[in-house]
């Protein structure tokens, strides 16, 4: 299947995100490759304590996902261990959504500075997900709207970069509560 043709890939491809560093949470740091200028820092989802299942690490029973900022988005590494299965040897399908869920509102908050909520997720699965396997998930703001934005990313196989499950939502910024 040429993905190419698809007309959400090549947006997804070509549309820029927001500059890199810009409105990020945390302390910007010099990118770790000066050659070619990229950008990879850790962002740390910091809101008091965080009991999230997907990116909590004080979550016992939670998956403790470590998110990276990049040039272009968010990207996570993570190897799905084998009782999170749905058909055998495969990544049931909730925890997939839960990957991409994770991943597309860390873009909002590393790349707009804003904690969001999940007002709509499409998932589309291409291709069986195995377990045991790593797997790289990335996300990549693709359009700013008034109330909040619309967000892409995929779940790929991390040695071979193939498209495994692809996703785009609607993100809208949490209300910060008032004293």
């Amino acid at each position: 299947m040429d993905i190419s043709r698809h007309g959400w890939y090549s947006l997804y491809q070509s549309r820029p995100a927001y500059p890199a560093g810009t409105a990020g949470a945390g302390v910007l740091v010099e990118p770790t490759n000066k050659r070619t200028r990229s950008m990879r820092r850790q962002v740390i989802y910091e809101n008091g304590v965080n009991h999230c299942f997907g990116c909590g690490p004080t979550n016992a029973s939670g998956l403790r996902l470590s998110f990276i900022e990049t040039d272009d988005g968010v990207e996570v590494e993570y190897t799905v261990p084998a009782h999170l299965q749905g058909a055998s040897g495969i990544v049931h399908g909730g925890i997939q959504a839960t990957l991409l869920d994770e991943t597309l509102c860390m873009t909002a908050y590393a790349k707009a500075g804003a904690p969001v909520f999940t007002g709509e997720l499409t998932v589309r699965y291409l291709r069986p997900v195995p377990t045991v396997t790593p797997l790289r998930v990335h996300g990549r703001i693709v359009e700013a709207k008034s109330k909040g934005w619309i967000i892409e990313g995929a779940i790929t196989l991390a040695g071979s970069a193939e498209e495994l499950t692809r996703a785009r939502g609607r993100f809208f910024a949490q209300q910060q509560a008032s004293n």
